[in-house]
Order: C-alpha cells, then structure tokens, then sequence
C-alpha cells in the first residue's frame, strides 16, 4: 500500500481540498440563506430555522475564510490560472456571507498570475484572438450610446404602437383593439408558468420576454400619467389618476391584475418578480385608494390557489429581516444613501 509521504497520496490531498474550495463557493453562493438559522440560542418556533445560531454559522464561515485564505497566500506556482481564480473566488463569495468578514473590510491579495514550473498552459491563438475580439465587441457595444438609445427606440416604439390602438369602446372601425392585444400578452405570460416542485417555473427565454411585456404595461401607466412610480407618490395627484385611468382599466379587465401576483411566487425570477410589484404599484396608485384594483386582487388571492404567493411575500420579509439584522446600524456620510436591497 502506499505510505502517507508517497506522492500520489499528497496528490489526491490536494485534489479533494481543491474540490472541497470549489464546492464551498458553490454552496455559498446558490444556496446559504442566513434567514434559516436563529438570532439566539433560545428555541425558535419557525420550524424552517436551524438549531444553530448566527453567530455561530458566522463562526464556521470565518474558519473557512482562514483555512482558504493560507492556500490562497501561499501562491503556489504549481497551480494553475483557473485554480487560483476559483480560490479567490470562494473567498470572495465567504467574505459576503459573514458579517464579521465584511466589517473588517478584509482586503485579499490578487496575486499575478504566472504558468505553473515546467508546464506552460496551452492555448490556442487563434481561439483566443477570437474571445478578445468578442469582447473588445461587446464592450464598444455597451459602451456606445447610440446602440443603447437605438434598442430603447425600439421600446419605445412598440409601447407607442400599443398605445395607439383603440380600446373596445372607442367608435371606430379597426382590426384590433388595445385590450385584446393586452389579454393575448396575459395569455402568452400565464400560459408558461408552470408548477415543479412547489414552486413556479418559467422558461428563461419566455421570462426576458415576459420581464419585458410586463415593464411594458407598468410604462404605459407611467406615461399617462406623466411620471414615473417613484415619482407618483410624492408630485403626483388626481390629475394623473384620470389621465391613467383608460389604462389601468384595460389592465385590470385583461387580466394583468391578476397576473401581477401569479408572477410574484416562489420559483420565478428575481427580475420578473420586481417587474410585477413595480407594475402592481403602479396599479394601485389612485387618491382615495384603488378600490377596484384592490378588490380584484383580493378576489384573486381568495379564489385561486395563492399559497406560493404568501409563501413569497414571507420569504421576502425573512430575506429583508436578515438583511437589516447583519448589516445591524449603518454609518453614512452628508449626502451618502445606502445600498439597499431591491425589495425594499
């Protein structure tokens, strides 16, 4: 058998620690919510949290961040590239989970990277021509304003369109109407959610597309009213809640009400998700209260199956909880506003 110093043996020890870093940074950042593991060592009675404390999972976190740490530091040159990157990476992702970690503003050393001895990685040069080129493009794309202000037109453009069409009242002869458009996007949205494991999926290619319809339909409310959501509250009135009233109508007729919290679920998109609170808010502004959308939604919470809904809005309040409970009391300049998640 092999002995302990064989070399094959200190071999496999590296491999499985190595893999061991990858696995940690892969944990951490898919899967570690703080919210499931209590403030204190008294009994909670969530039955979704942990017998462990925060502290003491922040504990745990802060030996991983040291033992990680003593591989980065050494810088061996028998790693490669994408090694040392992997490591750092995982140190990275440790020093978000931990409050302690971040309170000490821990500063990593980003090592040169330099091929390990006796091996030189290969590459191909052409490849690799091609990947700088790429994103020496995508760059100069992101970057050029009149690229961005093209595709915004396009938005615009489309939005324009809808709301050019005539609703069912208007007396006039046309193809197709505002609100029949409306409920086949409705439609189009609805009929892609699916229900997998207790929670709501949708296809990645159909949630871009339905980010966007629904941005679409909050935009629409904006324009009529003049200004946006975040501006509403504060500059706007009556005034605006009549001129957005045709719009918020056909919404509320078509079905994108309802569909507002049928998107706002356990399992959809982060992105998606505040999409549809941002349309809903835009639904809901009106003098006196929206009692229309407010009675639709509640009709809709009462007779459909709403649980994963309730099950959203819990895991967000929990997720808004933590978030306050690690970053404690935050100390701000004249003039500096906080980094505040997008929930709030």
């Amino acid at each position: 058998s092999l002995g302990g110093s064989s070399l094959l043996v200190w071999s496999h020890k590296i491999q499985y620690m190595l893999v061991s870093i990858r696995i940690v940074q892969g944990f951490f950042t898919s899967y570690f919510d703080p919210t499931v593991f209590k403030d204190t060592q008294t009994t909670s009675k969530n039955k979704e949290q942990t017998n462990l404390t925060r502290s003491q999972v922040d504990e745990i976190i802060q030996d991983l961040f040291r033992f990680i740490s003593s591989v980065h530091n050494l810088n061996s040159p028998r790693l490669s590239t994408e090694v040392k990157e992997n490591i750092l990476n995982a140190l990275e992702t440790l020093k978000k989970s931990s409050g302690k970690l971040r309170a000490e503003a821990i500063k990593l050393v980003d090592f040169d990277i330099t091929p390990p001895i006796g091996a030189q990685e290969k590459k191909d040069d052409h490849e690799d021509k091609i990947i700088k080129k790429l994103q020496s493009f995508i760059e100069e794309i992101e970057s050029d304003k009149t690229v961005l202000q093209k595709a915004e037109n396009e938005n615009v453009a489309f939005i324009s369109l809808l709301e050019k069409l005539p609703f069912v009242a208007d007396p006039v002869d046309a193809d197709v109407r505002y609100e029949s458009l409306i409920r086949k996007l409705v439609f189009h949205i609805r009929e892609n959610i699916k229900i997998v494991d207790n929670q709501k999926r949708m296809d990645p290619r159909v949630t871009t597309t339905s980010r966007w319809i629904v941005r679409a339909f909050r935009t629409m409310i904006e324009n009529r009213m003049g200004m946006s959501i975040y501006e509403r509250d504060d500059e706007g009135g009556a005034k605006q809640d009549l001129a957005a009233a045709p719009v918020v109508n056909a919404l509320n007729t078509c079905g994108a009400t309802a569909l507002c919290l049928d998107l706002i679920a356990d399992g959809i998109d982060e992105s998606l998700k505040m999409e549809a609170i941002k349309l809903g808010v835009g639904l809901l502004f009106k003098e006196g209260g929206a009692l229309e959308v407010q009675n639709i939604m509640n009709t809709h919470l009462r007779k459909s199956n709403s649980e994963l809904f309730f099950k959203q809005v819990r895991l967000t309040i929990q997720k808004l909880q933590a978030w306050h409970n690690w970053h404690q009391i935050i100390e701000l300049k004249d003039g500096e506003e906080p980094e505040l998640p997008d929930e709030i």
